[in-house]
Formats: C-alpha cells, sequence, structure tokens
C-alpha cells in the first residue's frame, strides 16, 4: 500500500487540496496515515499555543545581503 507522503498530509490540513476525497479514503483504511496525520495536527495545535516571542533584537540585518 502506497501511503500519503508527509507534504500531501500538510497541504490536506492547510486546506490546500481540491478533492480531499482520496486523501480522506485513504485515511480511512490506513491506520499508519491516520495516526501520522493526528500526530501532525498535536504537533501543530501545541505550536500554535505556544506564546509568541518578542526578539531583544532585531536578525534582519543578518539576512540582508546588501545592508545599507
Amino acid at each position: 500500500m502506497n501511503h500519503l507522503t508527509d507534504e500531501l498530509l500538510n497541504e490536506y490540513l492547510d486546506n490546500e487540496i481540491a478533492d480531499r476525497t482520496q486523501v480522506e479514503r485513504h485515511l480511512s483504511e490506513c491506520a499508519d496515515c491516520a495516526a501520522r496525520l493526528a500526530g501532525l495536527e498535536a504537533l501543530f495545535a501545541e505550536l500554535d499555543s505556544l506564546p509568541e516571542v518578542e526578539l531583544s533584537r532585531s536578525l534582519a540585518a543578518r539576512f540582508n545581503p546588501n545592508p545599507s
């Protein structure tokens, strides 16, 4: 059985798949992929629950190829 890729599972979670029927059918039949999806959902929920952190200084200069 071919399993769903992590990329496809992420697109599914982000509602970026036009036809979700095939993915949902696979998830209903494949415990491994359903467990991976549940793990991703739990991870994203945990990340969303983290507090916002303000940086003590800007890091923009480190990523600007042409500092002025």
